[in-house]
């Protein structure tokens, strides 16, 4: 555990605004150290070492909207949140389309299952066609999509049972719910490691 927080987000808009100049300053702003892709990796970084370095985090925060659930790289930071993160203490949730998952009315399980599932059929189709040698990019994509089919199930729990807030309340006050609860979770989890720490070192009499 890093001491850091993980913002997953979409690029696309308003969630890259929201999340690079108005979220990203506030935690900031309160003393949270934040990781983003978008400045931590950034021209010729590694982006998948970066995604598989997600689970160091101290915390991870989804910033959920309609583009992040249909985002390959999106879903896969959040699946690999997910199985291998403590999702009650390591992971949040900031839902900006205010959504009901649990109710899913729209049926956007069905729909997301099914974006993946036909991108899968691609990537499986397109790398069947080329040379072993040939075959990395899709590869990674195959794993990539694999990962997120295999724990959506959970994923989409998660989603349901997190009480995530309205996104008006979750931004209220320069997110003051957000980074409040982000800080003394930290501050808790670092407090909690050293004392860890210090009963190893400790000698036994």
């Amino acid at each position: 555990m890093n001491g850091k927080i993980f913002i997953s987000y979409s690029w696309t808009e308003p969630s890259g605004s929201i999340v690079n100049n108005w979220l990203k300053p506030c935690l900031i702003d309160a003393g949270i150290s934040c990781m983003i892709d978008k400045d931590d990796c950034g021209y010729n970084g590694n982006i998948d070492k970066f995604e598989r370095d997600l689970p160091k985090a101290a915390k991870v925060v989804l910033v959920l909207s309609q583009p992040f659930l249909f985002s390959l790289d999106c879903m896969f930071e959040a699946a690999l949140a997910v199985s291998k993160c403590d999702i009650e203490k390591q992971v949040y949730l900031i839902n900006l389309i205010d959504y009901n998952f649990r109710k899913d009315s729209d049926k956007w399980y069905d729909k997301v299952f099914f974006h993946f599932k036909g991108l899968k059929d691609e990537y499986d189709d397109s790398c069947s066609k080329l040379p072993s040698g040939a075959r990395g990019p899709y590869k990674d994509k195959i794993r990539k999509v694999n990962t997120i089919i295999n724990n959506l199930t959970t994923l989409w729990k998660m989603f349901g049972s997190k009480n995530s807030v309205t996104f008006d309340m979750a931004s209220k006050n320069k997110f003051e719910l957000v980074y409040k609860e982000l800080k003394q979770s930290i501050d808790d989890a670092m407090l909690n490691s050293k004392s860890i720490t210090d009963s190893r070192l400790t000698p036994k009499n």
